[in-house]
């Protein structure tokens, strides 16, 4: 379930003495005197990745946004995703295999096109709805509202992905399905899902309120299948209406690649 092989539940000596040194000059001022309790510099950025990691609700899948800085290294994962797609022997599984080789930049990206994700932003794979219901990913993020979650399933990029008049094909539909169930679950199981994030969770931190409750308004959905080529004014159009009236939104794995490519170099998700 963790993203890397890594356990940032753990920091040894020397990350714990690098994280209490940074603490300490956060609340010096400029003439190096202790500011008054409760005043202090933002020194985030310059902690250690892994006390970056420690920090977060989940330490194992917290997405670091220092991460984003890596402009030649995501450039590369990028442009390694467009070939696979572009292969027409890649199958739906190859992509899977491929992101979960830690390229997961190219679907942490889909938060770009929510408004939260800003201040904490979290991913999951293959994450368990009870024994029935397995999303490809689980994304949480954070904005001044508190958490919300989006769970991602990718279909095929080729196939009947729609119909010759741009209505949805049956790779898409499969996806609308399989999204469909996972909401009737959640609305009649969400306690299972906070039981299962709370083992995830730092051991020493609370889930928050709305990753214990229900809250239809906190919860999307998003379908990944086919290319751009696929898609016309007529799909954009059942697009825009599924996510509108169901929270789902259906994207094409261009719009993954445009995300990706969005995100770079940016301060966050």
């Amino acid at each position: 379930m963790r993203l890397f092989q890594r356990d940032y539940n753990v920091l040894t000596p020397e990350e714990r003495a690098e994280w209490a040194k940074l603490d300490h000059e956060a609340r010096l001022d400029e003439n190096g005197e202790v500011m008054p309790m409760g005043i202090r510099k933002t020194n985030f950025k310059q902690l250690p990745k892994a006390v970056r990691h420690h920090k977060g609700l989940f330490p194992n899948n917290y997405l670091d946004i220092e991460g984003l800085k890596q402009v030649k290294e995501l450039e590369i994962q990028i442009d390694r995703f467009e070939l696979l797609l572009n292969d027409g022997s890649t199958s739906e599984r190859t992509i899977l295999n491929y992101i979960n080789q830690g390229n997961y930049h190219l679907i942490a990206s889909i938060l770009r096109g929510y408004n939260f994700g800003h201040h904490n932003a979290y991913m999951f794979k293959e994450f368990p709805l009870g024994s029935s219901h397995r999303p490809d990913y689980l994304l949480i993020g954070k904005n001044s509202g508190g958490y919300e979650l989006i769970f991602v399933e990718l279909e095929s990029n080729k196939g009947s992905v729609t119909l010759q008049d741009g209505e949805f094909g049956d790779v898409i539909r499969k996806g609308i399905r399989q999204v469909e169930d996972w909401n009737v679950w959640l609305q009649a199981n969400y306690s299972n899902l906070s039981e299962y994030l709370n083992r995830l969770k730092k051991e020493a931190d609370s889930l928050p309120t709305e990753l214990y409750t229900y809250d239809s308004t906190r919860i999307h959905f998003v379908v990944v299948a086919g290319r751009r080529y696929d898609y016309n004014d007529l799909t954009y159009s059942r697009r825009r209406r599924l996510k509108d009236t169901n929270k789902i939104n259906v994207l094409h794995y261009d719009n993954l690649i445009d995300l990706a490519k969005s995100a770079i170099g940016e301060s966050t998700y």
